[in-house]
């Protein structure tokens, strides 16, 4: 990539830096340690921010492992973006005449995963007659009652 652009001066070139990352201020705090422990410690040695960053970038696996993985998706997950990208997907889906659906998954380790608070029913025991006998049993015993005539002596 280029990162050089002309100007109107040939012998002058300006250079724009499109790879420039902004780090918070407790990133940058710990990098200014690290280039001081250098400093201090390595005598003989200089070295810039870019080329500590890049070596530490460098060093790294070129993949990053499950773990890793785990701990970006907790920290920054949003379920707003996430639901926003699955309409995405199922709209693109519908322009190419496909049927998508989706489908939402609580096992854990999938990723986007929203985990509903889990709700308890209230279980209500049922003090009465247990089988459609029992219940047929006691309507007709109450519709007995209803139509008999109690007779008494005189």
């Amino acid at each position: 990539m280029d990162r050089s652009v002309k100007t109107d001066n040939p012998n002058k070139k300006r250079v724009r830096h499109l790879d420039r990352i902004t780090v918070n201020q407790e990133s940058l705090e710990r990098l200014n340690s690290w280039l001081n422990q250098i400093e201090n410690q390595s005598k003989g040695i200089q070295v810039k921010r870019e080329e500590l960053i890049n070596w530490l970038i460098q060093i790294q696996a070129e993949q990053l492992t499950a773990s890793q993985l785990k701990e970006i998706e907790e920290k920054y997950f949003d379920p707003v973006k996430y639901a926003k990208w699955a309409y995405l997907q199922v709209k693109a889906a519908q322009a190419r005449g496909e049927n998508l659906r989706v489908k939402i998954s609580n096992s854990p380790g999938t990723l986007g995963e929203v985990q509903p608070k889990r709700t308890y029913k209230k279980r209500i025991k049922f003090e009465g007659p247990q089988s459609f006998k029992e219940i047929r049993a006691a309507d007709d015993e109450a519709e007995m009652e209803e139509n008999s005539i109690e007779v008494g002596s005189v």
